[in-house]
Parts: structure tokens; C-alpha cells; sequence
């Protein structure tokens, strides 16, 4: 009898990082652009269920919504990077989700959903520019065959303090990462006890 629920347990649990992966991917394709930022850097809310999936679940299965979303993104619309922007798309979903996560799962009250996605958000923000300035664009300019001038022109455009590389992490990559998950983490505080409770009360029950 046991083994028979633990067995149900798992299953809802599957049905609900599947869900949650093809709505996050689903809100991939909703992408806004952002003014003082290039055009190939965009919004969408698709680590909102990541988020939750993170917070009810908790890591593990938050890190497989990431990996069903993007692998939904390959079958519905392919790559346009070689797979550099998906790379980096499951690097920054995983490093606002851990930290996240494993924080609130020590604070569980609203101080510390506040202060577990404050730090996810720092955290992300820092990292992205990192892994963008070291990884990311010199091996999208690498696979592409296109000059890092090029790709630092595309920020010029929108904004002429964008002069290289560096700055290009300094004012694109650095304020929109801390944009996107500030609203993120704002809409999850906002969303998060309701969506919890029907999530729990139904599929998870």
C-alpha cells in the first residue's frame, strides 16, 4: 500500500514538471524587448513556473522544468545560436532557481522569499555577466565566424555608452538581468501562495 502511493506520489510529481516545463516553455515564445538593451537580449517570463516548480517541488525538479522547457523550445522552434543561447538560457535559469529555492526551503515564511530571490536575482546578475563576458559571446562570435566588434555594434545602436565588450555587460547584460528577475521574483511573491495551494490541492493531491 505504501510502495502504491509512493508510486502516485511520483507520478503527480512528474505530471507537474511537465506541466510546468511546457508552460515556461510556451512562455518562451511571448519575448518582449527591452529599450537599452540589443534586440537579441529579450524578456519573457518563462522562469515564473521554474520558480514555482523550484519552491513547491523543490531543486531537482526545478531543474528539470529548465530541461523540459528548453527541450520543448529545440522541437517547436530549433536554435538560432547552435545552441549557445540555450546554454546560457538553463545556465541563468539554474542560477537564480538554486539559490532560490534551497534559501526559502530554510526560511519558509515571507521574509525569506523575499530574501531568497533578492539573492537569486544578485546572484544571476552577477554570474550572467561573467559567463557572457568570458564563454557565452566569444563562442557565439566564434561559431558564427563574426567579429566581437559586430556583435558589440548591435548594443552601440541602442545605446552609445556601449563601446565594447565590457560595457556591454556593464550596461546591457548587468541592469537586464537585475530587471528581469526583480519582476520575476516580484510576480512570484505576488502569485506564489495561491498557485501553491491549487497546485497542491489538485494535481500534488
Amino acid at each position: 500500500m505504501q510502495n502504491k502511493e509512493q508510486g502516485s506520489s511520483k507520478v503527480k510529481r512528474m505530471v507537474l514538471v511537465a506541466m510546468l516545463g511546457a508552460i515556461s516553455a510556451i512562455l518562451m515564445f511571448f519575448e518582449i524587448v527591452i529599450p537599452f538593451v540589443p534586440p537579441f537580449i529579450k524578456f519573457d517570463f518563462s522562469e515564473l513556473p521554474i520558480i514555482i516548480a523550484g519552491f513547491v517541488l523543490g531543486p531537482v525538479d526545478g531543474i528539470l522544468t529548465i530541461v523540459i522547457k528548453l527541450l520543448l523550445k529545440l522541437v517547436l522552434k530549433g536554435t538560432q545560436t547552435a545552441g549557445v543561447g540555450e546554454l546560457m538560457n538553463f545556465c541563468v535559469s539554474a542560477l537564480y532557481m538554486l539559490p532560490s529555492v534551497l534559501i526559502y526551503r530554510r526560511i519558509r515564511s515571507k521574509k525569506g522569499a523575499v530574501i531568497s530571490m533578492a539573492v537569486g536575482t544578485v546572484n544571476v546578475s552577477i554570474m550572467a555577466v561573467l559567463i557572457n563576458y568570458f564563454i557565452m559571446f566569444p563562442v557565439y562570435a566564434w561559431a558564427f565566424h563574426m567579429p566581437m566588434e559586430a556583435l558589440v555594434s548591435q548594443g552601440t545602436q541602442v545605446n552609445p555608452k556601449i563601446d565594447s565588450l565590457f560595457t556591454m555587460m556593464v550596461w546591457a547584460v548587468l541592469p537586464f538581468n537585475l530587471l528581469k528577475y526583480t519582476v520575476i521574483s516580484v510576480t512570484t511573491f505576488l502569485v506564489y501562495k495561491r498557485l501553491a495551494g491549487f497546485l497542491r490541492n489538485t494535481i500534488l493531491k
